[in-house]
């Protein structure tokens, strides 16, 4: 796999980096959000052999159900059209 290919997939996990702020540009991205227990070793290492990195939002656990469309905003308002004033 290239290094684009790999570079914005993600798993999100509580223990992993937060989201690099030296990204300037994203255009799509791949993200998988655990189950309310979250992911245990050998899932999160199964993850990291195909390609993704561990990705954190923040210091907050969230619900699976509310994961996703708050990682699609932190994303879009990081590299998309939703800007803070």
């Amino acid at each position: 796999q290239s290094a684009a290919s790999t570079t914005n997939r993600w798993i999100l996990s509580p223990g992993a980096a937060p989201l690099s702020t030296k990204a300037t540009s994203l255009s799509q991205a791949t993200i998988i959000i655990g189950p309310e227990s979250g992911f245990d070793a050998d899932e999160v290492q199964s993850c990291e052999s195909v390609g993704f990195n561990g990705l954190q939002l923040g210091p907050r656990v969230m619900r699976t159900e509310t994961a996703g469309p708050a990682a699609i905003a932190i994303l879009q308002m990081r590299f998309g059209d939703i800007s803070v004033v």
